[in-house]
């Protein structure tokens, strides 16, 4: 049995990779539903170039979580603001989000205290990290210094380097 009935889930997802899979199936092991929030583009491209469309991330996401059984337990949403469903949403009962945004949630409680809703349970997941004991980001894998698994590519680690 699940601890939860609905939690909360909100991302970028861009490059989806190990430490978003394991963000999303932590929601899921703890939760018979998970809303998940994609960033619309404009908030996404204003955090850094490259980032893949909403569509094309979406896309990603749902083919990932299709090929996991997973897809029949989800909500995809996309607002137009940070927050989403979760200040609104009177039945979610918990999110999962990585240290970095734990103050981003503590202020969703508070909106939500001010709305008379319940306080979301804020469960807190390590970041992944890459092979080098750096945190696994989509920043890092636009970049080239690692893939979506963490894995630094043979050419950074002196093999296969191309000399001019």
């Amino acid at each position: 049995m699940k601890k939860y009935n609905k939690v909360f889930v909100g991302g970028t997802f861009d490059r989806l990779h190990k430490g978003h899979k394991h963000l999303i199936k932590t929601a899921f092991q703890l939760s018979e539903k998970v809303v998940i929030l994609i960033a619309d583009d404009k908030y996404a491209r204003g955090k850094a170039r490259g980032v893949k469309s909403r569509k094309i991330r979406e896309k990603h996401l749902r083919k990932w979580l299709s090929d996991e059984s997973l897809l029949k337990r989800t909500t995809i949403v996309t607002p137009d603001d940070w927050y989403g469903p979760s200040i609104i949403d009177y039945d979610l009962e918990a999110t999962i989000t990585t240290p970095d945004y734990r103050p981003k949630y503590e202020e969703v409680n508070d909106i939500r205290r001010k709305r008379r809703l319940k306080q979301l349970k804020i469960i807190t997941v390590e970041k992944m990290l890459a092979e080098n004991g750096k945190p696994i980001s989509s920043t890092r894998i636009r970049a080239g210094e690692i893939n979506a698994e963490g894995k630094i590519p043979k050419c950074q680690k002196g093999e296969n380097r191309l000399r001019i």
